[in-house]
Order: C-alpha cells, then structure tokens, then sequence
C-alpha cells in the first residue's frame, strides 16, 4: 500500500495489533446483514480486504504475509476467517477493488481505538488526527465529536465513519460532477463530454472508466459513477495519473538512430554504496541500478590477489568486490528492466594479464550477449542503434597505451576543501600515488577486441568534427560548467557526431551530485551520477526525466541537439513554443518531515518549476501555505507556463512544509503530462512513494507534446505522404464542397431553412498552434497537429513523419470538439436531423459551434452539415 497515513510505518507488535485486528472485525461483522448466502460471503470478503488493507496502510514494513496471518488468528468469526483463509499474498498485493477512503477510514480507526474499548474519545481522536496532518484545533474537535457523539460516551464505529465522510468530502470535485449531469449517477454519455472536455482524452476512454468505477442503479438497472467514485477516479494515482501511460509504459521514441543521439541514463561508481573515499563497495549495487533502468554502468577494475582483478576506488579506503562477481550479477540483471543495450564504463588500471583475464570472464559469463569491436571492420549507422543492439552488453574503453584516466586533477579531490581531516589524508595519498603511477599500461589485445566504444582524449571540443560515432571522451562537470558559460555550441556540435560521458568532480566525496541539466543541454549523452545518493535532488531528476519512453533509458534527443547542420539553440525564438496552465486543486496524505509520525501538524504549500533549457527554467510558482493541514489542503491556483523545448523540459513538484522541509515531491517530463484533472503521486525525499498526492488541472494553451497515435492514425486513413505548402495535393479554398455538405437542397420555400454558413464547421477558426485536429482527404480522415497560421483562414498542419500540408480552415477541425452548455448533446452523439422536406436523417454530432449549431455527419456517407438545435433531435 505504500507509506501510511501517518507519513511513518509504526513497528509491528502482536500483542497490540491482534485486539485491534479483533475489534475490528467484530465492528464490520456486524454491518453485514441478511441474504443469500452468496451475497453475504461477497460481503465478507470485501470487509476482509479492507481490514488486511488497513493494517498494511498503518504497518508498511510488516510483511503481508504476517498481516494475513494476523488476521486470520484474530477473526473469532467462522465466516470472516473464512475469507482471510482464501486471501494469499500475491491476491492482496494485487488487490485495488476497495474504497480507498474506507481503508484509510479503518486504518484511523484502528488506530484511535488504541484500548480496543468500541468507542473513541475525543482525546483519542486529537492523537490520531495530529499523526494524520488533520486540523484539530480545540473547538474544531469538540464541535465535530458533539455533532457524530449521539450518546455523549464515545463515537462508535458508525459514527467514526460519518465523521469521516464528513472530513474526507471534496466539495470542488462534487461540484464538477454537477456541471455534467444533475442525477445521482454520471451516465456514459455525460462521462464521455467530461472525458473529451476537461481531460481531453477520446471517448472510448469513458467505457474504460465505466468497467472499473461504474455502480448499478437498482431501480432504473443503468450503470453509472456516483459522487463518491468520480471522486475516486480522479484521485486515483493508477488510474488518472498525470503521466501519459502510453509513453512511460512503451517504447515510444525511434530507436534506430546511432546511439549518439540519445540521452543514456548513467551511473558514476556504481559499485559504491555511499562515500566516495572509505564507503562499502557491493555488487548489489548494479543489481539495484540495473534495475531502475540505468543503461550505464561504471567499473573501476584494479590488479588483485592470484590473478583476479578486483573493483574499487583507486587509492582509498573503499572495499574490493571481485570483477567477476560484479560482472556476473550484471549479467543476472541487465536487460529485466530495459531491453536496450547495457553499457560497461571500464576504467582500467590491470597489467596487461588481469586484462587478459578480464577479457576472458566477460566472454564467459556474457556469451553471445557480448557485443564484439566496431572499430575492426565496416559499419553502418543502423548497426550503432539501440534496437539493432537489443540485448547486447557494450565495452567502453581505451585502445592506445594511457589506461582510462578521469581527469588527474579533478577526480582526486585537491582542488577543494575537505573538512575531515581523515579524508583530506586520503586524498593527499591518492594525489600522490596517481601521481607515482604516470607509465602508461598497454591494453591487451584480446581486451581491445571486444571494447565497442572507444575512449579519446580531445584537447578542445572544435576537433570532434572528424570524430566518429562510437567514441567517446570524458568530461569532468567542472569543464562542463566551463564549456557551458564559453561555448556550449561547440560541444552541442561534437555531440551530433560522436558521445561523451560527464562524470562528477572528485571534491564529491561523500557522493553528492551536480546538476546534469547543462550537460543535457549541449548534448552530452552519458551524464553519470552517483545512484548510492538517493536523497539527491539532481538523481531525482535525472530518474524522473528517463520515465519517458517506456523508462528504456534512452531518449531520442530533440532535432537541434542531434542534427548535424540543425542550430544548437534552435528552440529560441520570438514566439514561445509551447504554453502550459497549471491549476494545483488540492492534495492529500501529506506527511510530516521525515515522514515522523510525531510533531506538529504541517503547514503545506506547493512550489511548481521547470528544469530544462534556460528559458524555460525561469519561470516559479508557489501557492499559498494552508495551515495546519496536511491531510486534505486546498490551494486552487493557478499559474501559466512558457516553454520553449518541451522535449528537454521536467516539471518539479515540490510539497513543503513552512519550515523549508521537503514532504513530497514529483518530477514529470514535460513531454509525458497528461491534460486535464490529474492526480501527482508524490515521492520522497529518498524516491520511495508514499500515499500522499496532489490533483492538478493541466492545460496545453499552445503547442505542448506531439501526439503520439498520428503516425498510426495517418497510415490507417490514407493520409496524403510528404507536403509542403506550395505542394499540388493539398486542398484548394474551391475543394472543400467535395469533402463534405453534399446532401441536396431542401424544395424551394421549404419549411426547414437551412443554415446560411455551409462551408465548414466553422468559417473562421479559431485553432491554437500545437492543437490536434482532423479533416477530411478523400473520403477519409486524417489527424495532425496544427505548426503554424496563414492568410485567408488557412493553416499548416504537421504530421508525425516530419510531412507538412497547407488546408484551409474549413477543412479542418478539433479533434476534441468543445460542448456549450446549452446545447443538450455531446460529441459523437447520434440523433437524427431534419433537412428541408425531406424528412428526418440518422446523423452523429461531430461539432458543437459557439454559436450553439451543431456539426453533425450523416450516418449514409453522404458528408455533413451545420444545423440550428431545433432541427435535431435524439435517435
């Protein structure tokens, strides 16, 4: 269940939890009534889940098989235990069919109840609500226990539940339930305006919704959503996320590309658990990095006892692991999160024999996996792609005699100050000895056979132009920074031909990290940072930034940072390139500092940014602090955002305290935000999720991600190929009567005028740059994205496959067609329409117009008109 409510997992202690575990039972036994026995064996088993579910959320760190047990031998009656019998640890683990606010409800329950006695006290409730972030004032207090105590001697289970109902209501979100229907139940077709509306997604998306959160209506028999689960859709993190699943949960981007044009996420002496001079070094360590979908990993490889070559940091204090062991477990786990090439990052410092017997365990333990030398024979770009390397491990290293070196003077740490005296010895050792050990090591050749990316040393970034696509040279972030402030176009242009690893500077021993978004910035493909530091804003970037594309670990870089004659600094411009609106609604379950159960009752604002290029960094938002209230915070505002380079660009999400403490965080790459009402899952400080959440309303003004289904879309329609402005296939001003208002004239002084405006949707549109639209070619339709605005009503339209067409706005229309209060039909609702004396044809609403006519195509092929609200009627 992750983090409980409290913000801090209690610790496990039978004696206490198995009489609450008991005392609830008996309570949510006793709300079971009469039936069938089937009924009421479906009943208990719903009670049963949500007891385990409670007691997890209150005990996270108790396994749920001791849970299970616990229950089990606390229930006293035959039928509960029944259904805690049939529960199993991969059935709960799954479970997400119960109420989420009737669990947290139990789990408080369970906690307030804390003598087992069937009532809570108001003191009782004070302690519970102040572990919860509840405001609790005195006088809040007593007014609520007197309004739910109707015998003034403790609330009782049904009354703590009403109290509850009370606390947990969400009175905006009940208010955007009524905006679409006034019944007690949201119908399909009502949840599919709200759908196409407010989260601008397709239609079909409303029956999705209906199959998980849809209750029955006994006395009409229609499905529908009720209050109470609208509600809990859109606070659900698994289903109404901000993230866009399709492109976190699937490889989205092109991977055929040579593996210079990706972002690569990266690891610095990945087989360090912490401190940089005397830390613990682990194999597990590449297990847990692997794991996470990192795509390259650091091997520091040394001379070691009878012959095996041990990993450590060179001259400290750090702890050996044998090279074998490490590339064994690499091994184990290299492709269970990513499919996508594994990079070995080896830093080489063996006689020739230990590289001999490094060579030999890789092709040992690797096999057919181990990707041989590029550099021996001919190659193609194609060979270089990441699709075309599925499931291969790649060698980065040296050829020449110099072993791979990180910067003498950077890596050593000298160049600043270190406060422990202990440490500052290590690194004056370290400095010399490096300094002893200047004779270059020749690489043996069965090593050199199988290195795939070569490493070079380049004096200035100006020489990568000869450079070839499979090597590489690295960068310490302190010439990052320098490159960055003197010329950062000049890198940008090395890295379109060729990769380059940044590493931190060795002053970080104790494994802090910089900031990678310069080196993006330019271009820099392997960015290494040191994973063992998981409370590292820069790390939580970096992680949050490659769930994009399936989290594959590669990200196609956008066009000017991976074409050659493509500017560098292309998204500058005069005109923004894309603007976002972020509403922040409300939040939930916001823990205390540290997650600590105990301590005052927090004060919660939200503070939204964006990292990515430049100018799209500049822009901050902060909300007011509401206080005394981290379980259910209300901030509704709203702030807009410029962005010029939605593809580099993550949004920050930061919940904190007054104090300046972080209590919840989220990074979402701006590329992967969903549109609409979205529930932000919040991290913390260490990347480990919790319960609490904050729901946004996102909105793209202009521009925004490219759609991901044009492509398909287009394919499937028979959308024209390749189109330039001037190109002969697009559609002429005179064309549009061929694609649509083709049913014949009524009979002359009919009875049914027609509309005046017979030409399109809409004569002059108003469409945004970046809107998705569709229109008409042929007698099929085609879908893309609105890049620019001529004269005359016309605009040009961009598809996925980099083809451009100019249309005429008639033409053409939202793909997500707006609705208008007073205009009782929705999008894609059929209904039948009249058309002079002729009569009544079957027709599907496809527009709704501002000026409430609606756009409706006739179900017979024949095209489409626009018609006035009294020549409609429902079918």
């Amino acid at each position: 269940m992750g983090a409980c409510c409290s913000g801090g997992a209690k610790e496990w202690n039978v004696r206490e939890v198995s009489p609450r575990l008991t005392g609830i039972i008996n309570q949510m036994c006793s709300e079971v009534g009469t039936g069938d026995a089937a009924t009421r064996k479906a009943a208990l088993q719903s009670k049963a889940k949500t007891i385990a579910l409670a007691a997890k959320y209150n005990y996270e760190d108790v396994a749920w098989q001791t849970v299970i047990d616990a229950c089990r031998s606390s229930s006293v009656n035959t039928q509960m235990a029944a259904a805690f019998a049939d529960m199993t640890v991969k059935k709960m683990e799954r479970c997400e069919t119960e109420d989420p606010s009737e669990i947290k409800m139990v789990a408080a329950w369970m906690r307030a109840d804390a003598d087992t006695s069937g009532t809570v006290t108001a003191k009782e409730l004070a302690v519970v609500f102040k572990s919860l972030n509840v405001p609790s004032t005195a006088d809040r207090l007593k007014s609520l226990v007197a309004k739910h105590d109707k015998q003034g001697d403790g609330l009782t289970f049904a009354e703590f539940r009403e109290l509850w109902k009370q606390m947990d209501s969400h009175p905006e979100l009940e208010a955007l339930f009524s905006k679409y229907t006034a019944n007690e139940l949201m119908l399909i077709g009502d949840l599919e305006r709200f759908v196409t509306i407010e989260q601008r997604e397709d239609a079909a998306k409303a029956t999705e919704v209906m199959a998980k959160y849809g209750v029955g209506d006994a006395d009409t028999g229609d499905t529908g959503l009720s209050k109470a689960k609208f509600v809990e859709w859109l606070l659900s993190a698994d289903f109404n996320n901000i993230l866009n699943q399709p492109r976190t949960q699937n490889v989205v981007h092109d991977m055929t590309q040579p593996l210079h044009r990706y972002f690569i996420a990266s690891s610095h002496n990945t087989y360090l658990t912490k401190h940089q001079l005397h830390g613990e070094s682990s194999t597990d360590m590449y297990r847990d990095v692997l794991l996470s979908g990192c795509r390259c990993v650091e091997l520091d490889c040394w001379d070691g006892p009878n012959g095996s070559p041990v990993v450590y940091h060179g001259y400290t204090r750090t702890t050996r692991i044998r090279f074998e062991d490490c590339i064994k477990v690499i091994n184990e786990y290299a492709f269970r999160a990513s499919v996508f090439p594994v990079i070995l990052s080896l830093e080489v410092h063996c006689e020739p024999e230990q590289q001999q017997q490094m060579a030999q365990i890789m092709r040992d333990v690797f096999h057919n996996t181990l990707q041989s030398a590029v550099h021996t024979g001919p190659y193609s770009d194609a060979d270089l792609s990441p699709a075309a390397l599925k499931g291969r491990i790649l060698v980065k290293g040296k050829l020449g005699r110099a072993p791979e070196e990180e910067g003498v003077e950077d890596d050593d740490g000298s160049g600043s100050s270190v406060s422990d005296e202990k440490d500052a010895q290590i690194v004056r050792n370290r400095a010399e000895a490096k300094a002893g050990a200047k004779h270059k090591k020749p690489v043996h050749p069965d090593l050199a056979a199988i290195v795939f990316l070569t490493g070079v040393k380049i004096k200035d970034p100006v020489e990568g132009v000869n450079r070839l696509p499979y090597e590489i040279v690295s960068m310490p972030e302190g010439v990052i920074n320098d490159q960055w402030e003197s010329d950062p176009e000049t890198l940008a242009e090395l890295n379109k031909r060729m990769l380059t690893r940044v590493y931190p500077a060795g002053h970080r021993i104790s494994s802090k990290n910089y900031h990678p978004q310069k080196a993006w910035n330019m271009g820099a493909q392997i960015v290494a940072l040191n994973y063992q530091t998981k409370e590292s804003p820069e790390l939580r970037l970096a992680v949050g930034k490659f769930r994009d594309n399936g989290g594959s670990g590669y990200l196609l870089k956008p066009r000017p940072l991976r074409l050659v004659g493509t500017a560098w600094n292309d998204y500058k411009g005069t005109e923004p390139t894309s603007k976002l609106q972020v509403t922040v609604v409300r939040g939930w379950a916001i823990p205390k500092p540290g997650r600590r159960e105990k301590g005052e009752v927090v004060d919660p604002a939200v503070h939204v940014a964006f990292s990515g290029v430049p100018e799209d960094a500049v822009t901050k938002a902060q909300t007011e602090s509401v206080r005394d209230n981290g379980y259910n915070p209300k901030w509704d505002f709203t702030k807009q955002f410029t962005l010029r380079s939605v593809d580099m660009a993550c949004m920050v999400l930061q919940v904190r305290d007054d104090s300046g403490d972080v209590l919840g965080e989220a990074i979402v790459p701006a590329s992967c935000i969903q549109q609409g009402y979205r529930t932000v899952a919040l991290w913390d400080r260490e990347m480990k999720p919790t319960n609490a959440g904050v729901l946004l309303k996102m909105t793209w003004l202009e521009g925004g991600p490219e759609p991901l289904t044009t492509a398909v879309q287009l394919r499937s329609a028979g959308a024209p190929a390749a189109g330039k402005a001037d190109d002969p296939r697009r559609l002429s001003k005179s064309s549009a009567a061929s694609h649509g208002n083709s049913r014949r004239s009524p009979a002359a002084g009919g009875g049914h005028p027609l509309l005046a405006k017979q030409d399109g949707a809409l004569s002059e549109k108003n469409l945004l740059l970046g809107e998705v639209v569709k229109g008409f070619w042929g007698d099929q339709y085609w879908v893309a994205r609105v890049v620019g605005k001529e004269p005359e009503n016309h605009f040009v339209v961009l598809f996925e496959d980099g083809s451009r067409c100019t249309l005429q706005g008639s033409d053409i229309q939202p793909l997500l067609p707006p609705t208008h209060p007073a205009v009782p039909y929705h999008y894609n609702q059929e209904v039948y329409a009249a058309w002079g004396d002729d009569g009544w044809f079957p027709a599907v609403v496809s527009y709704i117009n501002e000026d409430t006519t609606c756009a409706v195509e006739w179900q017979d092929g024949s095209g489409w008109n626009t018609v006035p609200l009294e020549y409609l009627r429902p079918a």
